[in-house]
């Protein structure tokens, strides 16, 4: 009886943590959605309906957790390498397009401008005040990234640093180097700074 009654209450608690755990990823993706709600809420302003502009903006990803219906990629460098978002909070290179770290979805926040958030790890792609490149759990200013493109291939800028583009301070590019450092650059056409998204399943 008395093992009959451990067996219950062991149970018991584990389906309250369960419980639990989903209430509070409930929570964090309410959170998250009010936070992009607010954060881009000046892409309103001429860009038509803002519920439709935005739909792929508020489809959060789950670290983990294949995102349902929409196109996962890897971002693959001209210097012959792929870049990974990693559960660490950093940023970094890898020639294994195989490795779950470099899968991404690339969103859109507003006309020409994405963010773009590891599926693995959930954690979004940022570039610093310093152009120092690093990920965040939750999205900011520091997230969004304008998506170009130049001799059929795509580069990210900072759409937030520097905050005056000028002849002297000009645009920040995610770039990876030949070693595979991954880094800012003030050079789109430079061959660290241009990717192919290829399509990952």
């Amino acid at each position: 009886m008395e093992v009959y009654a451990s067996v219950l209450i062991a149970s018991t608690a584990i389906l309250i943590f369960l419980s639990e755990c989903r209430h509070v990823q409930s929570a964090a993706i309410h959170r998250q959605r009010s936070l992009l709600s607010i954060l881009f809420a000046d892409t309103r302003a001429g860009s038509g309906d803002y519920e439709e502009a935005n739909a792929d903006m508020m489809e959060l990803i789950l670290p983990g957790r294949s995102p349902r219906n929409r196109p996962v990629y890897a971002l693959y460098s001209r210097t012959r390498w792929n870049l990974q978002i990693m559960a660490d909070g950093s940023v970094s290179a890898t020639e294994d397009r195989n490795s779950p770290y470099t899968r991404v979805v690339i969103s859109t926040t507003g006309v020409g401008n994405v963010y773009i958030q590891g599926v693995e790890t959930g954690r979004f792609l940022a570039m610093s005040e310093e152009g120092e490149i690093y990920t965040t759990v939750l999205l900011d200013y520091d997230n969004v990234f304008r998506d170009g493109q130049e001799d059929n291939y795509r580069h990210f800028s900072s759409a937030t640093y520097p905050k005056e583009v000028t002849s002297r301070h000009k645009s920040w590019y995610l770039a990876i180097d030949k070693q595979g450092r991954v880094k800012r650059s003030e050079n789109k056409c430079n061959r660290s700074s241009q990717f192919i998204a290829i399509g990952v399943f």
